[in-house]
């Protein structure tokens, strides 16, 4: 599943509600490119009732899954808009807000959502 990320579009989150919906409760990879730069996170996608908000999916990466410096607990990862721009937003799986927003590029971002086959990945 494929979506080219608008900042500007008014309907971002729901497109990616729908592009998570689908995977809600199973192991997924991330695959988000913009501005030639090309990240990959594995985890899982949790369930619809474990989402921060309605319209606000994530993926839940395992302790040192984001390259970050926040590897001592599971991290949740959002693609939203921030200041105008596209951003990787990460969070402790526990907090509510963001620790830290890494900008995807300038212009529009492809943002793709993958099953993992045969993971048994498990994430609070």
């Amino acid at each position: 599943m494929m979506l080219v990320c608008n900042p500007a579009a008014a309907d971002l989150d729901s497109q990616l509600e729908a592009l998570f919906t689908p995977l809600a409760g199973r192991p997924a990879r991330l695959i988000v490119e913009g501005d030639g730069e090309k990240l990959v996170f594995s985890g899982r996608v949790p369930p619809r009732r474990d989402w921060p908000a309605p319209g606000r999916p994530c993926l839940m990466v395992a302790p040192g899954g984001t390259g970050g410096v926040h590897v001592l607990a599971p991290m949740a990862l959002h693609v939203l808009v921030h200041d105008g721009r596209l951003v990787l937003a990460r969070r402790r799986w526990y907090e509510e807000d963001p620790l830290d927003f890494q900008a995807l590029g300038t212009g529009p971002v492809t943002v793709r959502l993958e099953p993992i086959a045969g993971s048994a990945a498990r994430m609070p």
